[in-house]
């Protein structure tokens, strides 16, 4: 059987890096928590991984409810 790998390395190399930059620690309050992400130059493979990653979350421990993209206040947040 002939090995025929559909991800071309030298395209790979040449292409811009996509991935994310920096990742903050969660914080939480009350009964909402939140997480800082930069995303950088990553792309739509890379949101959808996070989203992945927060309904296995989400199903296994917490039950989250609601994820909101965007902002630096939710609601009343209490800055600290």
């Amino acid at each position: 059987m002939e090995y025929n790998p559909l991800y071309d390395a030298d395209k790979g190399f040449k292409l811009m890096p996509s991935s994310f930059h920096d990742i903050g620690d969660v914080e939480f309050q009350d009964n909402w928590g939140r997480v800082w992400v930069d995303l950088g130059t990553s792309d739509f493979f890379a949101i959808d991984v996070l989203l992945n990653c927060l309904t296995v979350l989400s199903s296994e421990y917490l039950g989250i409810q609601q994820v909101v993209f965007g902002g630096r206040n939710m609601g009343d947040w209490k800055r600290g």
